[in-house]
């Protein structure tokens, strides 16, 4: 693909052995989106059903190089209701952002049509899914989640 002059992008959550990654793919990659859920390791374990901590160093690692001019690393937060887009969760991640010296986070706000899709993929229905991870996320939920990281100096 590098040969055709075509850019290659990762979209990744980071769970991965960095030095495994960076001897197969990181050579090779023009851009990486990174998705980070939760700060909390407890509930990101609770929630993705695996720890955190390699995540958030890995993420650490690669932005620390795409600053230093190595791979664009672009972070982002899926926003789902009352568990990523809750005002501690934010806060806690604008915070380690602003750490790391992230300017720049991109926000994806909350899609309710993967409840339909699981049943399409003849997965079981949701027994006990939240009220609100039915409906889309509205204009003003989007933008008080956006607020979080401008306050925290992270532009959205």
């Amino acid at each position: 693909m590098k040969q055709e002059s075509i850019a290659l992008l990762l979209e990744t959550c980071g769970h991965f052995d960095l030095a495994r990654f960076d001897a197969l793919l990181y050579p090779w990659l023009d851009a990486i989106y990174f998705d980070l859920k939760l700060h909390d390791g407890e509930q990101h374990h609770r929630w993705c059903g695996a720890p955190n901590r390699v995540i958030l160093e890995n993420v650490a690692e690669l932005y620390a190089r795409s600053r230093g001019g190595g791979v664009t690393l672009l972070p982002r937060v899926p926003l789902i209701p009352n568990v990523t887009a809750t005002e501690d969760n934010l806060r806690d991640l604008a915070g380690f952002l602003k750490r790391l010296r992230v300017e720049r986070v991109r926000l994806l706000p909350y899609d309710p049509t993967w409840i339909e899709k699981r049943a399409k993929m003849g997965m079981p229905p949701l027994e006990n899914a939240d009220p609100a991870w039915r409906v889309w996320m509205t204009r003003e939920e989007t933008r008080r989640c956006e607020a979080v990281f401008r306050a925290a100096g992270v532009s959205v």
